[in-house]
């Protein structure tokens, strides 16, 4: 993860956010030290995380949007994340009526 993405994420979890979660491709280990690192979920604490791949069925289409959306709604660590699979959560994010931002440092986060 890049410093200018710890940094927002930093900034972020200082706020008064109704909602803040981490997508990133790297492991599920490193995504929570990251989260924990940063604030968003505190020292100590489970971090309500999951493998990306929850997001699919076992023959690797999408859950339906609404179980996608209970998935989103209770997780706050995306880890392994597909570029598509950061489209699902950031649409996910939005039917909930949450305000999403997304930055990235790479190309993936160009789709």
């Amino acid at each position: 993860m890049s410093c200018a993405l710890y940094h927002c994420v930093s900034m972020l979890a200082l706020t008064l956010i109704s909602c803040c979660c981490i997508c990133t491709g790297d492991y599920l280990l490193t995504a929570t030290a990251i989260a924990k690192g940063v604030g968003l979920v505190a020292l100590g604490a489970d971090a309500l995380a999951r493998d990306a791949k929850d997001l699919r069925l076992p023959s690797g289409s999408y859950h339906t949007d609404m179980r996608i959306d209970e998935i989103t709604s209770t997780t706050t660590v995306f880890a392994r994340a597909t570029p598509e699979d950061k489209i699902v959560i950031v649409r996910s994010l939005q039917r909930l009526k949450h305000i999403v931002a997304m930055t990235g440092d790479g190309t993936n986060e160009s789709v």
